[in-house]
């Protein structure tokens, strides 16, 4: 019983001191509950206002990630523009060097034609030019032959007029025809000239085609007792040169007797008989142009 009774006081006196002591702990319990309140309603301010500032701060970088964007996008339509630019650049560059081109390809083909053709022009005027010297040679190469050919002829024409004339001795047989008076005036002048051969002018006997007869009475007064006839053409050489406007005397039967001609201001009458004479008549001068209506040289 004692020691329940002294069990007893310990726990009451215990419970005293856990009463007193329990006290102020429950009544300090209410005054932490505030604080915490306090606390959390400080921190949810906080973090409201972190929230806030969050918030205001994600709208600003919102705001400068669109102006970022915005600029960059700017900035793309401005890249844009300057490549869009920069290929109408080129392109146009690429135009305008591919028209320099054209131009300059046309301007060589313009000269290589051009060299072309005067080279084509000069081939053929060297042709031209080697066509006409063959010509010409050709052309001396016949006249040459011809030339020796009528040399030769002249020359079986002397012999036979030689033979037919100089051997029968029978001058008297055409000089009847310069009997007349006329031939013995003072208009006419014997000529000094020699001929080797006889003038080549009896050809025309055998051949009377191309000539048209003097109508002219004056002129007939000159010439008495011949029929005169002009002719132009070649064949008759005098002194070294060849003369083509020609006047034919025929006597009453056909027959060429004398030829005259122009030179160096007088008339010039060869005859058959082997002379010549001057004919100085201002009428007989003056007639060649009338008849070969031609420039001839006095």
């Amino acid at each position: 019983m004692e020691k329940s009774a002294k069990k007893l006081l310990v726990y009451s006196l215990a419970g005293i001191l856990l009463s007193g002591i329990g006290a102020p702990i429950v009544q300090a319990a209410p005054q932490g509950r505030g604080d915490r309140q306090q606390q959390e309603l400080s921190q949810t301010e906080q973090e409201k206002q972190e929230a806030k500032k969050q918030e205001q701060q994600r709208v600003v970088n919102q705001r400068q990630e669109q102006q970022r964007q915005s600029q960059q996008e700017q900035q793309r339509v401005v890249n844009q523009r300057q490549e869009q630019q920069r290929q109408s650049q080129q392109e146009q560059q690429r135009m305008v060097n591919q028209r320099q081109e054209q131009q300059r390809a046309e301007q060589l083909r313009t000269t290589q034609q051009r060299v072309i053709a005067q080279r084509l022009e000069q081939q053929r005027a060297d042709q031209q030019r080697l066509e006409q010297q063959r010509v010409s040679v050709q052309r001396q190469e016949q006249q040459r032959r011809a030339d020796q050919l009528r040399q030769s002829q002249l020359q079986e024409n002397d012999r036979e007029w030689r033979n037919r004339n100089y051997n029968t001795r029978d001058y008297g047989i055409r000089r009847h025809e310069y009997n007349n008076d006329q031939y013995r005036s003072s208009q006419w002048i014997s000529s000094s000239d020699r001929f080797e051969h006889r003038q080549p002018w009896e050809w025309r006997s055998r051949d009377i085609s191309g000539r048209h007869r003097i109508t002219d009475s004056r002129w007939d007064r000159e010439f008495p007792g011949l029929r005169s006839y002009r002719w132009q053409g070649n064949g008759f050489w005098y002194q070294g040169n060849q003369y083509r406007n020609l006047v034919l005397f025929y006597d009453g039967g056909d027959t060429l007797v004398a030829v005259g001609f122009w030179n160096n201001g007088r008339f010039i009458m060869i005859r058959d008989d082997n002379r010549s004479y001057y004919n100085n008549s201002p009428f007989v001068l003056g007639f060649g142009n009338s008849i070969f209506q031609i420039n001839i040289r006095l």
